[in-house]
């Protein structure tokens, strides 16, 4: 069972996660703390390591540089209390942007990091969670830069264009998971963030989202499916998605989507209607025919709609019958809407007794199609 946070706590840690430096601690006294990494330890449970906004002073104006410290301890805190006492001067931690758990940690459990939120007066619950697929957190830091030399910072960016633009795994603050692991009927997600190889270079990039069941990483979805999860749950600005319709591969650009997702019972059976709404622009179409008819156009943005409803269709499926967790939170709508019925219906496999009805409307800004003339058709 999930262990429940009071909401009564959140507002105690906005005031404490308050930006700017107090009266008690000077900046040229203090390293302003951008970033928090944290893994399975060698020796004990957790590594922890913070990333520290260094300055490059010289005859031009200073520029940041990274440093980076660690530690291990038996809990989160006591291993930052070992990075603490071997820095050389106070740790600051109310300009932090990024937290980042490591895989192996993540899959052990994240209660004992996100209690770090509750008992440090300085750490902000704005700050962005983002999981370390595939190795350690600390490696993340280590990175090659690609402009910002802090990576925090180049994670918080990453995420932010991917929300404007590509949609992928939307951020999620320490305070947003929270209310997750604490409300009824919703499962935790985070964007994940993997090392991209290119070129013989290796960067940071958004390789999809971390699912969790209780509060233990379960498993990933890829980026497309990521993408979809998007949509549904109403968090995509921009995006595009690429299909195979027959035998031609569209590239879909979509500039506006929305989500309206609503629960309902036919006596003690519930239902979920999503329906998705999309303005979209064909970006690219990979045909045997480059000249198709109004028709073509026609079927092609039938067949848009029905694979997407399938995508998300199928997406249901796996979060029921795979994954076993609610992250879209259709239970918390079923509880918040019929909370008598929702006593009676709750139970573990209760997504696997929903029924959906899903329907998808592609409104085309425009087609990116040559038409047929009349002598062609």
């Amino acid at each position: 069972m999930k262990k429940l946070i009071l909401p009564l706590l959140l507002p105690l840690l906005l005031l404490c996660g308050c930006d700017g430096y107090g009266s008690y601690s000077e900046i040229e006294d203090t390293f302003l703390v951008s970033g928090i990494a944290v893994d399975k330890g060698e020796n004990k449970k957790y590594s922890v390591t913070v990333e520290i906004v260094g300055s490059n002073s010289g005859d031009t104006a200073p520029t940041r540089k990274q440093l980076l410290l660690s530690g291990e301890g038996s809990t989160v805190y006591s291993a930052l209390g070992e990075v603490s006492s071997a820095a050389s001067k106070k740790l600051f931690f109310s300009q932090t942007v990024a937290v980042v758990i490591g895989e192996e940690a993540a899959r052990g459990g994240i209660y004992e990091i996100i209690d770090l939120a509750m008992r440090d007066t300085e750490l902000r619950i704005t700050s962005d969670v983002i999981i370390a697929k595939g190795g350690k957190a600390k490696d993340l830091f280590l990175m090659p830069s690609a402009g910002e030399p802090i990576r925090a910072y180049e994670m918080r960016n990453v995420l932010k264009n991917s929300q404007k633009t590509y949609s992928v795994s939307p951020e999620v603050k320490i305070y947003e998971l929270i209310n997750k692991i604490s409300e009824k009927g919703i499962a935790a997600s985070l964007p994940a963030f993997s090392a991209e190889e290119s070129e013989k270079k290796r960067s940071l990039a958004i390789c999809g989202t971390a699912l969790f069941n209780d509060d233990k990483l379960s498993s990933f979805l890829g980026v497309n499916e990521s993408k979809i999860m998007s949509m549904v749950m109403g968090k995509t600005n921009e995006t595009t998605i690429t299909e195979k319709i027959g035998e031609n591969v569209v590239s879909q650009r979509i500039y506006k989507c929305t989500s309206s997702v609503k629960p309902e019972f036919k006596g003690n059976k519930p239902k979920i209607k999503i329906l998705l709404k999309l303005e979209s622009g064909i970006d690219e179409l990979i045909s045997k025919d480059h000249v198709l008819s109004d028709e073509e156009h026609d079927k092609i943005i039938k067949e848009l709609e029905k694979k997407l409803k399938n995508d998300v269709l199928n997406l249901t499926k796996k979060f029921a019958y795979e994954v076993d967790e609610d992250i879209f939170g259709f239970g918390n709508l079923i509880y918040k809407k019929y909370p008598q019925k929702w006593e009676s219906f709750k139970k573990e496999d209760y997504l696997k007794n929903i029924d959906y009805d899903v329907n998808v409307q592609i409104t085309l800004r425009s087609t990116g199609f040559i038409n047929k003339t009349d002598d062609e058709k």
